[in-house]
């Protein structure tokens, strides 16, 4: 994809540990977002993510899109358009019953 004007582009990502108190809604996240005033893509864009670590492992993958159809024409001008990601995982828990 290409913007014509300005792009923007912020990434997080973090990892939380379990305390005695509360116990996080994930240990891992990656949240990304990227917006611009003006998108004039040259071909449909193809993503895809992938979450692996076995049947433990649970996680959520949600994407938000604003100003933008689910499925982009190339050529089209899209304006004041933002994508937001976030995969977001619980990993197992070590078994503690020695």
């Amino acid at each position: 994809m290409s913007a014509a004007r300005t792009a923007q582009a912020e990434v997080f990502a973090g990892a939380a540990a379990e305390t005695d108190e509360t116990e996080p809604a994930a240990d891992v996240e990656i949240d990304a977002s990227a917006s611009a005033a003006e998108l004039r893509p040259l071909e449909r864009p193809r993503s895809a993510s992938h979450v692996t670590g076995g049947d433990d492992v649970r996680a959520e993958d949600e994407t938000r899109r604003r100003n933008l159809p689910d499925r982009l024409e190339p050529g089209a001008v899209y304006r004041d358009v933002l994508v937001r990601r976030r995969i977001a995982g619980r990993l197992p828990r070590p078994d503690t019953t020695d």
